[in-house]
C-alpha cells in the first residue's frame, strides 16, 4: 500500500472521529471549523505535483505560483479537539 492511499485512509478515520464522535474532546464539544493556521516544518507531507487528487485548476505550483511557503501550514482545530497526528494514524494502519 502506498503512502497516498494510507493518507486517504487516515483522512477518512479523522473525519469519522470528527463527525460521528465529536472528536476526542477535552472539556466540551469539538468544533473543527474553529481554529488557526499554524506553520509546521514537517509539511508538506507529500509532493503536491504527484498527488492524483488535486485537480488542475487547484494546483498552485503547476499554475505558476512561484513560492511554496504556503505548503508549510496546517489547520489546528480548536484546542478542545484532540486528534492523533496523520503520521501516527498511518503507522497504526501500517502495523495492522
Amino acid at each position: 500500500m502506498d503512502v497516498g492511499s494510507s493518507a486517504i485512509r487516515a483522512a477518512l478515520l479523522f473525519v469519522s472521529l470528527a463527525v460521528h464522535h465529536g472528536g476526542v474532546a477535552t472539556g466540551g464539544g469539538c468544533d473543527l471549523y474553529k481554529g488557526i493556521w499554524v506553520r509546521d516544518e514537517a509539511y508538506p507531507l507529500y509532493d503536491p505535483s504527484r498527488c492524483p487528487f488535486i485537480e488542475k485548476e487547484f494546483d498552485c505550483q503547476m499554475n505558476g505560483r512561484p513560492d511554496s511557503d504556503y505548503l508549510k501550514y496546517r489547520w489546528q482545530p480548536d484546542p478542545r479537539c484532540q486528534f492523533p497526528s496523520w503520521w501516527s494514524l498511518y503507522n497504526l494502519h501500517a502495523s495492522t
